[in-house]
């Protein structure tokens, strides 16, 4: 009785599309050879019938070569289109001649700031000393909104610096940082803040603007501090860190001694800014050590706030570097390439 099973064997099969009549006897013996690397070495797919069946090879040599195809939505083939490396890169701005943008855009201010503020980061001594100083108003407003805003307010601050010849935004950044710590519990820690237990957000964004100024007018100062070179600004630098210090000896005290938020802050501007502190006012970096060990023995101290203090302290003691221990003890949970 004749096989009536379709199941196909292997010694019967053909690619897909040729026939044996087709084929010239010539190319018998190539079509063998090529029959045979399907069976040895051809990656071999599991039909619905349990028999392997071989996968046509796609990528296989041929005398020609068919451009790759993408299929369409609508049924159409469209060749794949070459894409270039430089098609992945954003294009230069057509105002490719004005400063880099700082990461606090402008558009993030209030729109009668925008312009003077553009103005500023090109060239501060074509503005008055009315438009400097308001001008610093509203950055200070905008750097205390949150601790993101902290950093990129202070670098805003730093260029306009760098490029005014006179001293008229200095000043008035001095000024104003001075002022709003005297009215810091009105305007950055208001009462209802410290009582409810929320965290004073903008409070800790000062205190972190204030650290990130006084890093920067240091570099800008070559690292001295009141006996360096850059004398027009080192009295300056020397301001921001006893204003630094005034807001750490305040931390240090109920209630922000008991108000994680602060405690982190706390930490956060000592480990960037200790160091400098250290150098340019060591009285003032000792007696700061001095309320730290006094505030460690606390009744209200939780037992995060403790670990903050600890780590600061011995952080002081090992030179503002911890060692690999310290390190593995105070982050367990970062990689040995961020702890370097």
């Amino acid at each position: 009785m004749p096989n009536k099973s379709t199941k196909p064997t292997i010694e019967i099969y053909r690619p897909p599309g040729v026939r044996v009549s087709d084929v010239p006897q010539h190319a018998e013996v190539e079509h063998v050879q090529h029959h045979h690397y399907h069976q040895q070495g051809g990656p071999l797919l599991n039909g619905a019938n349990g028999i392997g069946v071989p996968q046509p090879n796609v990528n296989r040599a041929v005398h020609f070569q068919v451009p790759p195809v993408v299929t369409s939505s609508n049924g159409l083939n469209k060749e794949a289109p070459v894409m270039g490396k430089s098609s992945l890169r954003r294009s230069k701005s057509f105002s490719h001649d004005e400063p880099a943008p700082s990461a606090l855009e402008r558009t993030s201010f209030p729109a009668e700031y925008q312009a003077l503020l553009k103005r500023a980061l090109h060239d501060p001594n074509a503005l008055s000393s009315h438009q400097l100083m308001e001008l610093v108003r509203a950055i200070c407003s905008k750097a205390t909104e949150g601790i993101q805003d902290a950093e990129p307010a202070a670098q805003l601050c730093l260029t306009i610096i760098e490029k005014e010849r006179g001293e008229t935004f200095l000043e008035s950044l001095l000024s104003a940082c001075r002022e709003w710590f005297n009215e810091r519990d009105k305007l950055l820690r208001p009462e209802v803040q410290l009582q409810g237990g929320a965290s004073p957000r903008r409070w800790t964004a000062y205190v972190c603007f204030l650290a990130e100024l006084l890093l920067g007018l240091r570099g800008r100062n070559g690292g001295g501090g009141a006996a360096g070179t850059g004398g027009r600004t080192a009295s300056r630098t020397l301001c921001l860190l006893m204003l630094l210090c005034d807001c750490c000896h305040i931390i240090l005290r109920p209630p922000s001694l008991c108000n994680p938020t602060e405690m982190e802050c706390l930490r956060s501007v000592l480990t960037i800014a200790g160091k400098a502190v250290q150098r340019d006012a060591p009285q003032r970096m000792a007696a700061l050590v001095s309320h730290m060990r006094e505030a460690f023995v606390q009744q209200c101290l939780s037992a995060n706030g403790r670990k903050v203090l600890l780590e600061l302290l011995e952080l002081h003691a090992s030179g503002w570097q911890l060692n690999l221990p310290q390190r593995l003890y105070y982050f367990p949970y970062t990689s040995l390439e961020h702890r370097k």
